[in-house]
């Protein structure tokens, strides 16, 4: 406990002695902006002019540990009082997002993004005692089409995503739990790498700002209609996403954002998936979670490159009102790096 309480001490002065370290002007007065970006975990929050492309790296790592129900904090005892023979001490969420994004005109911009996820999840029952389970692999991608709406007097902004979530069918991985010889068992959807349904993606972000600040608003829906071919899919998606980001100065900005997210339970189920565990039960999954980010964007000081940028974001949930019994989420923590270049530079 006092080793937790350190960490998050140290995190907390961190941040706040973090802005007093980049107080210098590197961007020559350009018009670039460190916030013209929202913060790095709002995907697709913004689009290219003709000729643009930009490639991006994103890591997302999020720790959980001990079980919620109704909101409220429940034993392990009482996970095992509801027929659960086994159970996770703790779990580990980590992907890596690579991204590209293609300005096509000026009005359409294109983007692609493929994940590399990395689960791991410690295990505990009678029978078996303490084991892990792990899993590392390529999950589901993206492809969409960004539309720019409207840009008025460069201080407001709004656009379009359409896109479609694009399976890898990484949703059959099996585990080898201590004491079982070499039979397989199949893991909980928790520790699938994707879904396996091709998924309509939406979303309509809007930005806008002023000589120091800006501020977003990006709804967004993921449907998924049909199922995979086990007969069950993670359910619809639907979540909204808003930040206030302040310049401290021309190369770094920081940001405050609400994340609000609701999701459905889970269409169907795995014939083949017979663990006794809370991830293991489709009505465990899905509900409504509410976040609190805190971010920073960092401008490179590139003389040819100034859109190049890296990033973070630290976020912890509000609210965890989830569906049945589920993991408590820790805290999330984004970092990623944008570099874009315009091939008419070179021409």
């Amino acid at each position: 406990i006092f080793k937790i309480m350190k960490i998050k001490s140290s995190l907390f002065y961190f941040l706040l002695i973090l802005p007093l370290l980049f107080q210098f002007n590197f961007a020559n007065g350009k018009a670039i902006r460190p916030d013209a970006h929202a913060p790095i975990s709002v995907m697709a929050d913004h689009f290219h002019g003709s000729g643009d492309f930009m490639f991006s790296y994103r890591l997302m790592h999020m720790s959980m540990s001990g079980y919620v129900k109704d909101s409220k904090a429940i034993s392990e005892l009482q996970l095992e009082d509801n027929n659960n023979k086994m159970f996770a001490t703790d779990m580990m969420m980590r992907m890596h997002m690579f991204g590209m994004m293609v300005g096509v005109t000026d009005f359409l911009t294109l983007m692609v993004v493929a994940n590399l996820i990395e689960n791991k999840m410690n295990m505990y029952s009678e029978m078996m005692g303490k084991h892990e389970m792990s899993r590392f692999g390529l999950g589901d991608g993206n492809i969409s089409a960004l539309v720019r709406i409207f840009d008025f007097q460069k201080k407001h902004f709004l656009h379009l995503q359409l896109g479609v979530g694009v399976p890898y069918n990484n949703f059959t991985n099996n585990d080898h739990p201590p004491h079982h010889g070499d039979e397989k068992l199949r893991s909980p959807y928790a520790m699938q790498l994707g879904g396996g349904t091709w998924s309509p993606v939406f979303s309509i972000t809007y930005r806008g700002q002023s000589e120091n600040f800006s501020w977003g608003l990006q709804p967004s829906t993921i449907l998924r209609f049909n199922k995979n071919s086990e007969g069950w899919n993670y359910g619809n998606q639907y979540n909204i996403k808003t930040w206030l980001a302040g310049k401290l100065n021309d190369n770094l900005s920081s940001s405050l954002s609400l994340d609000f997210d609701y999701r459905d339970k889970i269409n169907g189920g795995d014939r083949e998936l017979n663990l006794k565990t809370p991830s293991a039960y489709t009505e465990n999954y899905g509900g409504f979670k509410m976040y609190f980010g805190y971010g920073m964007n960092f401008l490179l000081p590139l003389r040819f490159h100034e859109h190049s940028r890296f990033a973070f974001e630290f976020k912890i949930p509000l609210i965890l009102n989830g569906n049945g019994v589920q993991m408590k989420e820790d805290y999330t923590f984004i970092f990623g790096m944008q570099y874009d270049f315009n091939l008419k530079l070179y021409q």
